[in-house]
């Protein structure tokens, strides 16, 4: 980049060389072209120009009264300069009025051509009332004529001199202006060498200017890759370099977004890992055995699973069947289930009255769980000598289903009660309530939670209770086993290709039917 730059200013310093040799050679030329027309004007004389030569004539063309001026080169287009005129004695002077700036340069070349007019017609030269003088001649007034200067020294730096060719033309020979082109020649050098060293402290300014912000980029985004993503970059100002800055600070923003978000994802996968784990370990090894009953059990999880559960507890010769649902997803949701499955089984086991059961795991979960987490169960305790089951419902949306043989109908049994964790024990013991449903032969019963009615499909319908109950109800008359194959054929075509958007828990009672 340096040496570019240096290149477009040493050329800039030539085309400075070209235009100012330019201008000095048409100063002097103009100082030249005007004598010649003034020479013209004042003696009547005749004016042509040929070759890119301006020539002026005697009258006749006499050769005793003709010379001429000639230019080396260009047109002259009307600039004033120092102008010849003769004056009453025949002495050729140049005039105040003429003057319109003072010109060095201008002045050495009248002067050194006096000297050279002088050298080459025998005159001689003087100086008279500080003013410098050349005689031709025997002074007569057709030989002799005068050239005056105003008042000044030349001493001088030979300039365009005029001498007379064979044909008594004066003209400007190329030799003359050796001097004048040896100090354009090193007005040039000095000028070219000038621009170039400053072209070369821009170039080096310049680049510093830029190569320092790119540094400090490069060490920037090295500190981003090597992990350090919370890294901005240091770079001030506008520009380019500030554009490209501000990416660099919004790549990393953005992969430090990406990488909390796959550390996040890699925590919530592992989390719904061990909530699986969890559900699967809170499944009961095996369906009790008890005369008369038949039982049938379904667990579908979810993409999102939490601590619902199912379960079957013996104890004095009764079977208790639960179904709980768990307010929370995930790990806590998981950790909560296992709790109050743990508290029901222990009490359960006791035996006792389901109500005074339920009323103990109350008070133990709500110690032991957060605020706003609860546990909703349905409870049956099924008497196979009375064939009577004792229902409890502490909180649970979905009733308990009842499919009577007899009367080929389905109804819902659902006794009041609150969620167990939500109180620590008045209210709950105060809604508590239960509900005693016989058992007839071919009679089902039916637990399920929630996950069973918030199936969705395509469109994002929910299936709801009333299908639900409808499904029930088409294949009531089955075996256990039967049913939960069927009951799930539908909840799966129900739902398409679309995840189940909770765990779904579905238990079954059925009495056997007589022979």
């Amino acid at each position: 980049m340096t040496i570019a730059l240096a290149v477009v200013m040493g050329l800039f310093g030539f085309s400075l060389f070209s235009a100012t040799q330019g201008i000095v050679d048409r100063s002097v030329e103009s100082a030249l072209q005007a004598s010649a027309r003034a020479m013209a004007e004042d003696q009547g004389l005749e004016i042509f120009q040929t070759d890119s030569s301006v020539v002026v004539a005697a009258p006749g063309g006499r050769p005793g009264k003709r010379i001429g001026i000639k230019f080396m080169a260009g047109e002259f287009k009307g600039s004033s300069g120092y102008l010849y005129q003769w004056d009453d004695r025949g002495n050729l002077v140049i005039p105040v009025r003429y003057v319109d700036s003072r010109s060095e340069d201008v002045e050495r070349a009248l002067w050194s051509a006096a000297q050279a007019m002088s050298e080459n017609q025998q005159s001689r030269t003087y100086r008279q009332e500080g003013e410098n003088a050349i005689v031709f001649g025997e002074q007569s007034l057709g030989n002799r004529f005068d050239i005056v200067f105003e008042s000044g020294k030349f001493e001088g730096e030979p300039g365009h001199l005029y001498k007379f060719d064979k044909r008594g033309n004066v003209v400007v020979p190329v030799q003359s202006q050796s001097r004048i082109h040896r100090n354009l020649i090193r007005l040039f050098l000095a000028a070219t060498l000038t621009v170039i060293l400053v072209g070369a402290g821009v170039a080096y300014w310049i680049a510093r200017k830029v190569s320092m912000p790119i540094e400090g980029l490069v060490d920037d985004v090295r500190n981003i890759s090597h992990g350090n993503l919370q890294h901005r970059t240091r770079v001030r100002g506008g520009g380019e370099v500030a554009l490209l800055a501000r990416s660099i600070d919004r790549m990393a923003s953005s992969l430090e977004e990406a990488q909390d978000a796959e550390i996040e994802l890699g925590i919530r996968e592992r989390e719904i890992e061990v909530a699986q784990e969890v559900r699967e370990a809170l499944l009961p090894e095996g369906q009790p055995v008890l005369e008369g009953y038949r039982f049938g059990d379904l667990m579908l999880g979810s993409p999102e699973p939490g601590g619902d559960f199912y379960d079957y507890v013996v104890a004095e010769g009764q079977v208790v069947l639960l179904v709980c649902e768990v307010s929370g997803q995930g790990v806590p949701g998981a950790l909560v289930g296992a709790t109050a499955r743990a508290y029901l089984r222990n009490e359960l086991a006791r035996g006792g009255e389901l109500v005074d059961t339920l009323k103990r795991v109350n008070r133990d979960l709500a110690r032991d769980v957060r605020r706003g987490m609860y546990v909703t169960a349905l409870c049956a305790s099924i008497d196979p000598e009375e064939n009577v089951a004792t229902v409890a419902c502490a909180g649970h949306k979905i009733p308990l289903i009842r499919y009577s043989a007899a009367e080929q109908k389905v109804r819902v049994v659902q006794p009041e009660g609150i969620a167990l964790g939500f109180d620590k024990g008045a209210v709950f013991d105060r809604g508590l309530a239960v509900q005693r449903v016989p058992l007839e032969p071919g009679d089902r019963l039916v637990l399920a939670n929630t996950g069973t009615v918030r199936v969705v499909n395509s469109h994002g319908v929910e299936l709801g209770e009333k299908a639900f109950y409808r499904m029930v109800r088409q294949v009531a008359r089955l075996a256990p086993d039967a049913m939960i194959e069927r009951l799930q054929a539908g909840l799966e075509e129900y739902a398409e290709d679309e995840d189940f958007p909770a765990d779904i828990s579905i238990l079954i009672l059925a009495r056997e039917a007589l022979p």
